[in-house]
């Protein structure tokens, strides 16, 4: 019974006609979501510059990722066995490398272009740069197997680091995509 009176109490208060027209004038505003507002996202921006052969190698394999569209499994297994077995991704926490993959992934995303043109401040040396070309080569595999935007992408990065991947072929004309024409990638 008393359940019974709290709504009639409250059908009656809020299912009035006048109760009724004051709920449809009211109009939520629209809510605008900037996520480089976002204080995590300002510091991955704010730290573009800052690390060095990790960052970079994290961050050039992300941009190439980005530049397919996707990863294919062998190449994320090279990339697993990568952040497992070679320095100086063998002594991080997986804690660590998460992080690591999560702020480099931030900056990717939202830094634009300073995603590419900060690399070379984070790879100084020389020997540095020619190391993680070569490494990210390495994971990527061979220029027959990547597509025309990882070509692009890898050429850029390549550029950018004033360096070029030992085994590096420039494709052959009409075979922008490293395969034949008329001949499908992944079929």
């Amino acid at each position: 019974m008393r359940d019974a009176l709290m709504e009639i109490a409250f059908l009656g208060l809020y299912a009035n006609p006048w109760m009724m027209r004051l709920g449809a004038t009211y109009r939520a505003r629209p809510q605008e979501h900037n996520i480089r507002r976002l204080p995590q996202v300002r510091d991955a921006i704010r730290s573009a510059e800052a690390g060095g052969y990790k960052e970079a190698i994290v961050r050039m394999l992300i941009l190439l990722a980005r530049a397919r569209g996707s990863v294919r499994r062998d190449r994320l297994e090279r990339t697993n066995r990568l952040l497992h077995s070679r320095a100086p991704f063998d002594t991080m926490t997986p804690d660590r490398r998460a992080r690591l993959i999560n702020e480099q992934n931030m900056i990717v995303e939202f830094a634009g272009d300073g995603a590419v043109s900060s690399l070379p401040v984070l790879l100084r040396d020389d020997v540095d740069r020619v190391r993680a070309v070569n490494l990210v080569f390495d994971i990527v595999g061979p220029i027959e197997e990547m597509d025309g935007r990882t070509i692009a992408m890898f050429k850029q990065l390549q550029s950018t680091l004033y360096t070029m991947a030992r085994g590096w072929k420039e494709p052959a004309p009409g075979r922008s995509n490293g395969v034949a024409p008329g001949m499908r990638i992944g079929a």
